[in-house]
């Protein structure tokens, strides 16, 4: 093969291995050429039955409870993807900005057409199963479990999906309360683009308005730990 098609540059993989050793060009073709992906890759559709979903996910079945909970329904069973050969919650904090940017850059390709799923329902009296559009599992599991870096040193971590990206105003008043992703954790290239991503496709927080009542009384709770009166009367 190597002498039919060595000097073919259409067909990478029958290149000499000396020459392919040469080029990372070459070696790229060969991946390509054999159907390896440049990232991580969805898996097959799985029909999962509502009350065995705690198997993949505690939290994802308290999702779907809650959404059904709108409707005064009961699920019956939901379609699942996840990704595959990645586990969440396995990831370094100090690695998950890979992953997203692997993400953004499929995201209108790829991704997006995976990120929703639908869960069947019975109504009452009724003989046929309707559905409803949830998010699904592996992308749940992004926005839910998966931890990001944070400018705010003390913050230990947060979810990505309770994670924000302030407006100035915002920033200025309660920068020290809110779990900021740190976009310098990112690299240069990138920083600009994953910003717009998260504000759009993960809908990040970025204003005063979108706080709601509980985290304003958990940041009016925080205050006698973050601020001693003995720090206060200092300042």
């Amino acid at each position: 093969m190597e002498q039919l098609w060595g000097e073919d540059p259409r067909i990478p993989w029958a290149q000499p291995i000396s020459k392919a050793e040469k080029n990372l060009e070459t070696q790229l073709g060969l991946y390509r050429w054999l159907g390896v992906s440049s990232f991580p890759r969805i898996t097959n559709e799985e029909k999962v039955d509502f009350y065995n979903i705690q198997e993949k996910s505690r939290g994802y079945k308290d999702y779907i409870k809650k959404e059904f909970a709108k409707i005064n329904e009961c699920p019956i069973s939901i379609f699942i993807n996840e990704i595959n050969y990645v586990a969440i919650n396995h990831i370094k904090k100090d690695k998950t900005q890979y992953l997203l940017i692997l993400l953004m850059n499929n995201w209108d390709t790829y991704y997006e057409n995976y990120c929703k799923t639908y869960a069947s329902y019975r109504p009452y009296r009724c003989i046929n199963n309707r559905d409803i559009s949830l998010d699904n599992l592996w992308w749940y599991l992004v926005k839910n479990e998966l931890k990001v870096p944070l400018l705010n040193k003390h913050d230990t971590g947060a979810p990505l999906s309770q994670c924000w990206l302030p407006d100035q105003q915002t920033e200025r008043i309660l920068g020290n309360f809110l779990p900021i992703i740190d976009l310098q954790a990112f690299p240069d290239i990138y920083r600009e683009d994953i910003e717009d991503w998260l504000r759009s496709s993960v809908k990040l927080r970025q204003g005063l308005k979108q706080l709601e009542l509980q985290e304003w009384q958990a940041i009016l709770a925080s205050l006698p730990e973050r601020y001693p009166s003995k720090r206060c009367q200092e300042d």
